[in-house]
């Protein structure tokens, strides 16, 4: 009876080692399988590069036409079907600065 005993634990120590392990494999190899580069998707950076040439707009006082500038790349920013995704932020951000400083 001892025996059956010793081997049940030394049964669920080895498979508990051999989850860890597994699972320690995981987490190294999986960040680089799955993550994206970091600012872009698709190979696009986000945002995109014109999107800090309206800071010269904004650094002049032409309010206006920052928001003008801003407004017409939000239409550019990353779409999941209608739906805008996160990088849309920025672009809302500067338009709303536009507007309150105009």
């Amino acid at each position: 009876m001892s025996r059956s005993i010793n081997r049940r634990v030394f049964a669920s120590y080895l498979s508990t080692i051999v989850a860890l392990a597994t699972f320690i494999a995981f987490l190294t190899i999986a960040p680089g399988a799955f993550a994206q580069r970091p600012g872009s998707i698709e190979g696009h950076p986000i945002p995109t590069p014109r999107y800090y040439e309206g800071i010269q707009y904004l650094e002049s006082g032409d309010f206006s036409t920052a928001a003008a500038f801003y407004r017409q790349e939000l239409r550019t920013a990353f779409r999941i079907g209608t739906e805008q995704w996160i990088d849309s932020i920025c672009y809302y951000a500067m338009i709303g600065e536009s507007c309150y400083q105009a």
